[in-house]
């Protein structure tokens, strides 16, 4: 499913969403926050949340299955990148187990998706080493654009456009909602995807 707030005509006509149950998230100029309620609320109770990030040009159909696979019950799955002193540090996407979203949701506010459910409880996370397929870098500037024509393995990337199509399977469901300010004009979507 696909939750969307405002613009969401445009939204509509620039993602191809036809594999997705559309939802609305009304309370989109809440923040990221609503966009990942929205999201818990309308999958099933017993599916676990896929959090991805939809300005996250690395992301991968790869990265999506070495997190499902990486999955531990009652546990966060948080995908991880090494940074320039070669330690690993937490970033998406992340899979929470179905009995911790409802708490994770209760949380969410403002631009803070699962944030302070993960800094609340450090004990439930494991990092997944994800730096061989991505940096994780999501776009939040207009002077991250580079990001998005890269070489990956010795092949250019082509552009990236907002569609989730290439990164969840048939199952899963996405909220996507409009950046605000001067970064609109890099991620002109923000949002979470979960996958049952």
């Amino acid at each position: 499913m696909a939750g969307l707030g405002a613009d969401a005509v445009t939204v509509r006509a620039a993602t191809d969403l036809s594999r997705h149950r559309v939802i609305d998230n009304p309370d989109w100029a809440g923040g990221m926050g609503s966009s990942f309620r929205a999201g818990v609320a309308a999958a099933a109770p017993e599916d676990h949340v896929l959090i991805a990030l939809v300005d996250q040009p690395g992301l991968t159909a790869e990265t999506v299955a070495r997190m499902l696979a990486s999955h531990q019950p009652g546990r966060v799955a948080a995908a991880a990148y090494r940074g320039p002193d070669g330690n690993l540090r937490r970033g998406h996407p992340l899979l929470l187990d179905s009995s911790l979203r409802a708490e994770a949701a209760d949380t969410a506010t403002g631009d803070a998706g699962a944030r302070h459910f993960l800094q609340a409880h450090p004990e439930l996370i494991d990092l997944v080493d994800c730096s061989d397929l991505s940096g994780g870098e999501d776009l939040d500037t207009p002077g991250q654009l580079h990001l998005l024509e890269t070489t990956t393995r010795g092949q250019i990337r082509p552009i990236w456009r907002p569609t989730m199509d290439r990164i969840l399977p048939p199952v899963g469901s996405i909220a996507l909602t409009p950046a605000r300010g001067p970064a609109a004009r890099a991620a002109p979507w923000t949002g979470c995807a979960t996958i049952a």
